[in-house]
């Protein structure tokens, strides 16, 4: 077996498959008497809003004219704002002075709003008052497809979420919710980590590495991570990638690491039957592996033995003899310098 000194690919993607499923599930308030996209809506109203941006619009004072209070407040704005404006995140922001007036004067709150932006941004104005209308297109298509989203798995929601904020603020989606992304990558970064080191540490037993893998998920997701999410099939593509694992059963027998390989299995979660059908499928794979590196062995020998100009077709002949219809599909990978029984076994995975 090769040695992976660094974390294996695929232990990589299932930490990338982790935190996208975590990823909008930790995003905002998690209190469970409040329904999840309740929580994930109220999230949104704030999103993309600049750390420095809080606005309170003031009372106009006694006797003072709508016109000169709008032109008060257009310059505060002004002056507030008037050095981070073309950031979207501060433009976003200003939504909460629309909001503000609308309590004001439901009647007047938008119109008034346009006249004032229009006043303090001049220049950014249509730019600011459409990136708003956008984010409200957002926050009211959220409202009205709550149901949909609650049915969807949280990779589902979360791809349907990011196609609608890309479908409205193209590549500016990634800086209004660039907390989030970052957050994400956070999490991202702290699992592949723990990952790493575990698969380096001696091996101890199944269960006592599969309860580490299990902990380091609840450390870097929290709570959520005994959810429906951390089924047996994710915590196996991990835990069969360690080193350490892959250093025991490599040095057991066929029977021994069969048996060693149902076991974890069990510890892993899953059902009885399944362990029969993976071990069933186990067999199938290891069959595969006998024949491939038989041809393996035998391909090095033609290639070592015989003139150049008699290679293809005794190679031809030899993928034929062991992988019948298959051989055109092994032909095709070689020819692109893929070599798949040159990979590293991984029992329990391939």
């Amino acid at each position: 077996m090769m040695s992976r000194t660094t974390l294996p690919a695929a232990v990589f993607v299932i930490v990338i498959l982790l935190a996208l499923a975590f990823w909008l599930l930790f995003s905002g308030n998690h209190d469970q008497q409040v329904p999840r996209i309740e929580a994930e809506l109220q999230a949104e109203t704030q999103a993309g809003q600049h750390p420095s941006t809080r606005v309170t619009v003031p009372e106009p004072e006694d006797g003072e004219s709508m016109p000169l209070f709008e032109t008060r407040l257009a310059a505060a704005l002004l002056e507030r704002y008037g050095d981070t404006i073309t950031d979207i995140r501060v433009q976003l922001s200003l939504l909460r002075v629309q909001n503000q007036l609308l309590e004001k004067s439901p009647r007047e709150g938008i119109a008034q709003f346009a006249r004032v932006i229009r006043l303090a941004f001049p220049d950014l104005a249509e730019t600011i008052l459409s990136n708003i209308a956008k984010m409200l297109e957002y926050q009211s298509w959220l409202t009205d497809n709550r149901l949909t989203l609650e049915d969807l798995g949280p990779l589902e929601k979360q791809g349907m979420l990011v196609n609608k904020r890309r479908s409205l603020f193209g590549n500016d989606a990634d800086l209004i919710w660039a907390d989030e992304l970052e957050d994400w990558n956070r999490k991202r970064e702290a699992m592949a980590q723990r990952l790493q080191d575990l698969g380096q540490q001696p091996f101890q037993s199944a269960s006592e590495t599969i309860y580490q893998i299990r902990s380091s998920i609840e450390e870097t997701y929290g709570d959520l991570a005994g959810s429906t999410l951390v089924t047996p099939a994710l915590l196996s593509q991990v835990f069969f990638e360690f080193d350490n694992v892959q250093g025991q059963l490599s040095a057991m027998d066929a029977d021994q690491r069969q048996e060693q390989i149902n076991q974890m299995r069990r510890h892993l979660g899953y059902p009885e039957q399944a362990v029969e059908r993976l071990a069933s499928a186990d067999q199938e794979r290891n069959q595969r592996w006998d024949n491939g590196l038989a041809y393996w062995e035998e391909r090095q020998e033609i290639l070592d033995t015989l003139p150049e100009n008699q290679q293809a077709r005794k190679l031809d002949e030899l993928r034929e003899a062991y992988f019948g219809a298959e051989a055109p599909t092994i032909r095709q990978e070689e020819e692109i310098g893929f070599y798949r029984y040159t990979r590293p076994r991984v029992y329990g995975r391939n």
